[in-house]
């Protein structure tokens, strides 16, 4: 008998072990990668490019606020040093002037809607949120960070949005595609709009799918 409520002891801990050990993976931080290129200005119009992109890693919490932006494997440097347009030394200039700025410190505990809502203005028209000196490299982190934060809730959401137990198996099986395709497709756009687009598109798609 002792045995038995040994066992029982045991795997109330085990469960209980196991129980700790899920909720603390679920509140793990969560790090995110976002890209945007540096673009836009005043007399040359929003296509006028710089000839780099800010690379950039975000933490989140589990409820999706940003813990922290960072950048410490300097990806956006190597984009500046690659120099495809011959401004690196200007635009080394301007990246540092960002980051001197403290420009990452900004985003602290935003969420994707805080972000969007952020004025850094335009390249020529800085904004309250912008970096001085460095609007274009403002304009581009905070396009970064929407890509990154957008991208993994879009994914999310098109992971979750319809329970495959509700379509008989052809449907299902058309079902596994567009998430599958859908996903892909997602991870290969530049822009938070884009993204937002294409996942409107892919649920319009599984929306038509005939449930059981």
């Amino acid at each position: 008998r002792n045995m038995i409520k040994m066992s029982k002891k045991i795997k109330a801990i085990g469960f209980f072990v196991t129980a700790l050990l899920v909720f603390a993976f679920a509140c793990e931080p969560e790090m995110l990668y976002g890209t945007a290129k540096v673009a836009g200005s005043t007399p040359a119009g929003t296509n006028y490019e710089y000839g780099y992109s800010v690379c950039i890693d975000v933490t989140v919490d589990d409820q999706g606020k940003i813990i922290k932006v960072s950048d410490d494997e300097k990806n956006t440097e190597a984009s500046i040093a690659a120099d495809v347009i011959g401004a690196a030394a200007s635009n080394k200039a301007y990246w540092k002037k960002y980051l001197s700025g403290k420009g990452f410190e900004k985003y602290k505990n935003l969420t994707i809607e805080d972000v969007k809502k952020m004025n850094v203005g335009f390249p020529g028209a800085p904004g309250v949120d912008a970096v001085g000196g460095a609007t274009a490299a403002s304009l581009a982190v905070k396009n970064a960070v929407l890509q990154a934060l957008v991208l993994d809730a879009s994914i999310k959401e098109l992971v979750n949005y319809k329970n495959p137990d509700n379509y008989k198996k052809g449907e299902q099986k058309k079902l596994e595609k567009i998430v599958k395709e859908g996903k892909a497709h997602l991870e290969t756009l530049e822009t938070y709009e884009e993204i937002e687009k294409a996942l409107a598109e892919l649920k319009q798609k599984l929306d038509a799918l005939k449930t059981k």
